[in-house]
């Protein structure tokens, strides 16, 4: 986990599998908001995985706050990033 976080700083792909394993609790203990934050890294870094997962997160409030309209903003920009089921939750 310390080299995806570390990575994190310069490929967003990094931030998302970080961001996963958090969320899963995978070798590291749950933590949704590290997760979204890491998510949300990821997005910004061109990552639409992370969008899209960012936008689950909004969706239901797990680790951030509930917004529905930052949920579908994360979709749009998962989907034209090329996140397919994405573009089915816009």
């Amino acid at each position: 986990m310390k080299l995806y976080e570390a990575a994190c700083a310069a490929y967003a792909p990094a931030c998302f599998n970080a961001g996963s394993a958090y969320l899963a609790g995978e070798g590291v203990p749950r933590d949704p908001a590290r997760a979204g934050v890491l998510y949300a890294k990821a997005c910004d870094g061109g990552e639409p995985r992370g969008c899209f997962n960012l936008g689950v997160l909004h969706r239901r409030g797990e680790g951030v706050p509930k917004n529905a309209a930052r949920a579908a903003a994360m979709f749009k920009k998962a989907c034209a990033g090329g996140v397919a089921n994405a573009c089915r939750e816009r």
